[in-house]
């Protein structure tokens, strides 16, 4: 067995969903399912490609850079019951030409990574028919939970009523805004990760932004907002965009964004929003929790 390669544990499951949202749930435990999941390779592992130079009469090299590659998931196993039947359904379930993702799961712990299917299973035949399946993984990091995005509130309305309801002469206060105009957004992942800000207009205000209080980078853009506007800008690599929505329409703003497209570092990212009117604002961030394994 390779280095990377993890014999399963009884309590661990891995999960294929296609785009469409149809599911194929691998397990070493055979009263979760048909397809017995015996061992998968590059879980773990990955390959660094490192840029270095060497002048003349150096000795050794110097660094320049480092990127990770895309990872690779080979899933083995066989199946356990009904073989006709899930042959034809593992077969079937495969989606080769749109991104799914993988969930893993053991215990209280749950990663999911976005995967294309590389090689469409090999299905062997007999009383236990053996199977293995390729993904390409164009993003090796995995991130936490099922596929839902992390969230962030720095400055949202809260509601404050409470039932039963007991009603006075000076008023009752249905909600309250959060007073702060920073969060600190704490990435306790394996690697920097780009987020999605959402500014949502409770009134008119323009030209709303998002700064590092650490770093002073911002992140800024250039137009009008009014109540029931929503902005929306992604900053993660080959993710970059920026729409608005108002009344349903959309309208791409990524030619009114200046400054940095900001990332969340590893550790603690203090974030203050601005706009002419703050107070007019609602802002939300969306990120991912990024590791390099399970």
């Amino acid at each position: 067995m390779e280095e990377d390669e993890l014999a399963v544990k009884r309590d661990e499951t891995l999960t294929y969903i296609t785009s469409a949202g149809a599911k194929v749930v691998f397990a070493a435990d055979p009263a979760l399912t048909p397809f017995w999941w015996e061992q998968a390779d590059g879980m773990t592992g990955l390959d660094n490609d490192i840029v270095t130079v060497s002048g003349g009469g150096q000795d050794g090299e110097s660094f320049i850079s480092a990127r990770l590659a895309a990872r690779t998931i080979t899933v083995e196993g066989k199946i356990i019951r009904n073989q006709d039947a899930n042959r034809r359904k593992l077969l079937s379930l495969m989606d080769p030409w749109s991104l799914g993702r993988l969930v893993y799961s053991q215990g209280s712990l749950t990663r999911y990574i976005p995967v294309c299917v590389k090689k469409l299973p090999e299905v062997g035949r007999g009383i236990f028919p053996e199977f293995q399946i390729e993904f390409l993984c164009p993003n090796p990091f995995w991130r936490e939970g099922s596929g839902a995005k992390q969230v962030a509130d720095i400055a949202v309305w809260i509601g404050s009523l409470e039932f039963p309801v007991e009603l006075m002469e000076e008023g009752l206060e249905m909600c309250y805004r959060t007073p702060s105009l920073i969060a600190n957004i704490k990435n306790t992942g394996d690697a920097a990760t780009g987020m999605t800000i959402v500014f949502r207009a409770t009134g008119t205000t323009s030209n709303p932004e998002l700064i590092n209080v650490r770093t002073q980078q911002r992140i800024s853009v250039h137009v009008d907002m009014t109540a029931g506007d929503v902005l929306t800008v992604s900053t993660g690599y080959g993710e970059k965009r920026a729409v608005l929505n108002r009344s349903g329409g959309e309208t791409n703003m990524f030619n009114r964004v200046s400054g940095t497209w900001l990332s969340l570092a590893r550790g603690d990212n203090l974030l203050r929003y601005d706009s002419t009117d703050p107070d007019a604002l609602e802002v939300s961030i969306y990120y991912d929790i990024p590791y390099l394994g399970v």
